[in-house]
């Protein structure tokens, strides 16, 4: 098939695509519950644009579409890390930063075991962990765009 001047197979991998389409419905419903309107637009935007390159990459295979979505997943990451950094306590910052590095971690064994076995299914595991660990960190950031942090008040003496 070629679409858009990209020599593209349909359905590379259905796991992967399936699982793009329940991050797509979990950060849908997560804009929805906490009120698009509050949320801060170009987390919402980044978020979009990533859930969309993550369907067309795992939907359709194509060298274009797999660096386009690699890219937009790099963007994504430092705007996370701005979010973390700027909208958290220390607590939550630790958290999240380790849920972060470990989602990136496990993409990284997703593509070394791809490349060891040769097999493009061989890393579905960690690929899906990448997957949830992304859209935990999500959920979360939506959640304290929407009920920022206020800390706990103090004693008066």
């Amino acid at each position: 098939v070629n679409l858009i001047g990209c020599n593209t197979a349909l359905m590379a991998n259905h796991v992967l695509f399936l699982s793009s389409c329940c991050m797509t419905l979990v950060h849908a419903i997560a804009i929805w519950w906490w009120n698009a309107a509050l949320i801060d637009p170009w987390l919402v935007f980044v978020y979009t644009i990533g859930l969309l390159t993550s369907l067309v990459n795992h939907g359709l295979t194509s060298e274009w579409y797999k660096w386009g979505d690699r890219a937009w997943m790099a963007l994504g990451c430092s705007v996370d890390l701005v979010y973390i950094l700027r909208d958290t306590d220390a607590h939550e910052r630790h958290l999240l930063v380790a849920l972060q590095a470990g989602y990136i971690g496990a993409f990284f064994a997703a593509k070394w075991l791809v490349a060891k076995l040769a097999h493009t299914h061989a890393g579905n595991g960690p690929h899906l962990m990448t997957h949830t660990g992304a859209t935990l960190l999500h959920v979360w950031l939506l959640y304290r765009t929407t009920h920022p942090f206020r800390a706990a008040p103090t004693k008066a003496a």
